[in-house]
C-alpha cells in the first residue's frame, strides 16, 4: 500500500485531489474515511480499467469490488467520482478506455455529493493544460502463485494474439519469470477452445519457443559466480516469502473463522434466542441503525454489515445495508445537494477527450 508522499511523488495531479478530499472531512460531506486507503483503491480500480477496457455491463462489478474493499456504501462514490476525473486528465490517445463506460460512470454517480469538487477541480487542472502522466502499469502476482491457480490464458490474450501474450509476458519484470509465464500460455494451447487451426497453433508454439522461452537469450546469461550467488539469493528470499505468505494465512483463517462465527450468530434461524445463541436479523440492525440520532453512531455497523456479506449478500441485502446511508444523507442533506445539469442526448455518447 502507498503512502500519501509516494502518491503525490507518483504524479502532482494527487496534490490537487488530496486538497478536495481533506475539505470532504467538512460539512456537509463529512467523510471520515481513511485517504491512504481511499487513493490506494482509486490507483487499483483506475489500473483495472486501464488493461480489462471495461463495458458498461461491467461497472457494477467495480462497484461491488470496491464496496467489498473499503466497507461502506459511499465509498463507491467517492472512489469513482475521483476515478472518473482523474480518467478525464489521462491522454486518451495514448491509453485509452470506453466512452461508453465513462458515460456509465457518469450517469450512475454524477448526481452524488461527491462529484462536483472533483468535477471543478477536474476542470481547472485541465484549463492550466495539465494531464495525468502515470501509466498504470499493473503489477503482478509471484509467478509461482499463477502455478497454483487456475488461468483462462486464452481469454486474457484474446486468443492467442502475439500482442496480447508479449504484453502480459512484460508485465514481469525479470527473464526467468517472463519464461516461466510464456511456458505456462504455451502449455495450456493444448488444453484450451480456439478458433486458430492446428497449423497456425504450430506456428504459434514455435514462434514463442524460439522467441519468448529460449533458455540462450542474451537476458538469461550471467557469469557464472554472479549467477551462484543469485541463485543463493533467490532460495532465501523465497523462503521467505513462504515464511510471510505462511503468516498472512494463518491470520486469514483466524479472520474467515471469526467472520463466521459472526456470521451464524448473525443469520441463524435456531429458536434458542437467548445468551451466545441470541439471533439478531438484518432488518432488525438496520431499522436499528436507522433510529440512531448521528451517523457516526451507527458507520462502523454498517462497515461491518458490508465486510460479512460481501459476496454472500442478494441484491435486497445490499439494498438494505446501503438504505441506512441513503436515510442520513437525506436527512443530514435534503435535495439541495443532490444537482446535475448534465445530461447527454439520448442515443449519444459523450465525448469525454
Amino acid at each position: 500500500m502507498h503512502s500519501m508522499e509516494e502518491f503525490i511523488e507518483l504524479d502532482s495531479v494527487n496534490n490537487d485531489f488530496v486538497e478536495v478530499f481533506v475539505n470532504l472531512h467538512q460539512e456537509p460531506f463529512a467523510v471520515i474515511t481513511d485517504k491512504i486507503k481511499v487513493f490506494n483503491e482509486v490507483y487499483y480500480q483506475l489500473t483495472r480499467m486501464m488493461y480489462e477496457r471495461p463495458m458498461p455491463v461491467d461497472l457494477s462489478a467495480y462497484v461491488s469490488d470496491i464496496k467489498a474493499d473499503l466497507g461502506w456504501n459511499y465509498s463507491a462514490e467517492l472512489v469513482m467520482s475521483m476515478a472518473f476525473h482523474l480518467l478525464l486528465l489521462v491522454d486518451r490517445k495514448e491509453r485509452p478506455i470506453n466512452n461508453f463506460f465513462l458515460q456509465a460512470v457518469s450517469e450512475r454517480f454524477s448526481e452524488c455529493i461527491f462529484w462536483k469538487p472533483f468535477q471543478y477541480r477536474n476542470e481547472t487542472l485541465k484549463a492550466e493544460g495539465v494531464q495525468l502522466s502515470y501509466r498504470f502499469r499493473p503489477r503482478p502476482v509471484a509467478v509461482r502463485e499463477l502455478r497454483e491457480k487456475y488461468i483462462h490464458w486464452n481469454s486474457i490474450t484474446r486468443d492467442y494474439d502475439l500482442l496480447c501474450i508479449e504484453e502480459v509476458i512484460t508485465l514481469w519484470d525479470n527473464f526467468p519469470d517472463r519464461h516461466e509465464v510464456a511456458k505456462m500460455i504455451n502449455e495450456s494451447i493444448n488444453h484450451s477452445t480456439t478458433q486458430r487451426s492446428d497449423t497456425d497453433l504450430a506456428h504459434l508454439r514455435h514462434f514463442m519457443e524460439v522467441n519468448l522461452m529460449a533458455e540462450n537469450t542474451a537476458a538469461a546469461w550471467e557469469c557464472p559466480e554472479s549467477r551462484m550467488w543469485g541463485d543463493h539469493q533467490i532460495l532465501y528470499e523465497h523462503i521467505e516469502e513462504l515464511e510471510n505468505e505462511k503468516r498472512n494465512l494463518q491470520g486469514r483463517i483466524a479472520e474467515l473463522e471469526a467472520e463466521n462465527e459472526q456470521l451464524h450468530t448473525l443469520l441463524s434461524n435456531e429458536k434458542n434466542n437467548t445468551g451466545r445463541d441470541r439471533r439478531f436479523t438484518l432488518p432488525q440492525i438496520v431499522n436499528y441503525c436507522k433510529g440512531c440520532v448521528q451517523w457516526t453512531d451507527v458507520h462502523s455497523i454498517v462497515a461491518m454489515l458490508n465486510k460479512l456479506l460481501r459476496r454472500t449478500a442478494t441484491t435486497e441485502d445490499e439494498e438494505l445495508i446501503d438504505s441506512i446511508e441513503e436515510e442520513f444523507l437525506h436527512r443530514h442533506h435534503g435535495n439541495a445537494y443532490i444537482q446535475n445539469n448534465y445530461h447527454a442526448p439520448v442515443g449519444q455518447v459523450a465525448n469525454y477527450d
